[in-house]
C-alpha cells in the first residue's frame, strides 16, 4: 500500500466515526500553528515505513502514532479532566474497532483485508492539558503491516 493509501485510510476511519471529528496529518510541533481547530481532533503524525522482503513479496511496516485531543479548561477541576479522558478513551476504542472492522469487510475491490494487513500491538498513553490550547486525551501507537504491491520487475521493463 502506498503512503497516500495508508494516510487516507486513517482519515476515512476518523471521518466515519462522527461528522464533527477534525483530522489532520501533521507533526506535533505544527499543531499550535493550525487554524480553526474543532474538537474532538485526531492528529496523525507523519508516517515512516520499513520494508521486509520474503522471497519476491514485500511487507511494509508503518509505525503509527495518532493523538486524540479534546479541549480542557486550564483552570478545570480534576473531575472535568477525568470526564474528558473517559470520552476520548471511548473515541479511541471506536477508532481502533472501526479500523479492525474495515479490515474484516472482505471486498475484493480494495487492497485492505484481514488476509494481508495486520494491526500490531496497540499502546495507548494519556496526556493532560498539553499544547497552548490546553488539550487532554490519548496517544495511540501501533505497527500497521501492509502488503508492498509494487511490481519490482517493472524496473527492468
Amino acid at each position: 500500500m502506498s503512503h497516500k493509501s495508508v494516510r487516507d485510510l486513517f482519515k476515512d476511519v476518523s471521518n466515519s466515526i462522527a461528522d464533527n471529528i477534525q483530522f489532520t496529518y501533521a507533526r506535533k510541533s505544527d499543531f499550535n500553528a493550525l487554524k480553526d481547530k474543532r474538537y474532538p481532533f485526531i492528529q496523525l503524525d507523519p508516517l515512516t515505513r520499513s520494508l521486509e522482503f520474503v522471497s519476491y513479496t514485500g511487507t511494509s511496516h508503518w509505525p503509527v502514532a495518532l493523538s486524540f485531543f479534546e479541549k480542557d479548561d486550564p483552570q478545570g477541576a480534576e473531575q472535568q479532566t477525568q470526564d474528558i479522558l473517559d470520552q476520548t478513551s471511548d473515541l479511541v476504542d471506536k477508532w481502533i474497532r472501526k479500523l479492525n472492522l474495515i479490515q474484516l469487510e472482505e471486498d475484493t475491490t480494495i487492497a485492505i483485508s484481514t488476509s494481508n494487513t495486520v494491526i500490531g500491538t496497540v499502546t495507548i498513553s494519556s496526556f493532560v492539558k498539553v499544547t497552548t490550547d490546553c488539550l487532554t486525551g490519548w496517544t495511540v501507537e501501533f505497527d500497521f503491516e501492509t502488503p508492498d504491491d509494487f511490481d519490482y520487475c517493472s524496473v527492468y521493463e
